[in-house]
């Protein structure tokens, strides 16, 4: 069994920095693969007594815009990016706390 992490928050955090310390901790950010996958890392969220929104494993930053990679190394083969994402405003991924949709964002906030 793989452990997997979700951090969330708004202070400066690096893609890297969140994915060592999932390492340290014997995981990696949390990668998702499907709708029900998707559902649980939201629900997940919600059950934080003061959800936000949370960083997930996805990101473009070793490859160019649009070419997403997990950290953790699976295939990319699931996305709930909303509407208007990736729009190419950044190279890491944050899963909304409110409707569990995908944004590409900078690596730091």
């Amino acid at each position: 069994v793989r452990r997997q992490n979700i951090f969330s928050g708004s202070q400066v955090h690096l893609l890297f920095l969140l994915q060592s310390v999932c390492n340290i901790l014997g995981g990696n950010l949390v990668s998702i693969h499907s709708a029900l996958e998707n559902s649980f890392v939201h629900e997940l969220i919600l059950a934080i007594e003061d959800p936000v929104d949370a960083w997930i494993g996805l990101h473009d930053a070793i490859n160019q815009d649009g070419d997403f990679i997990w950290t953790d190394g699976t295939l990319e083969d699931f996305r709930a990016f909303n509407g208007t994402e990736p729009d190419t405003s950044g190279d890491c991924t944050q899963m909304n706390e409110s409707d569990g949709c995908w944004a590409d964002l900078a690596c730091t906030m």
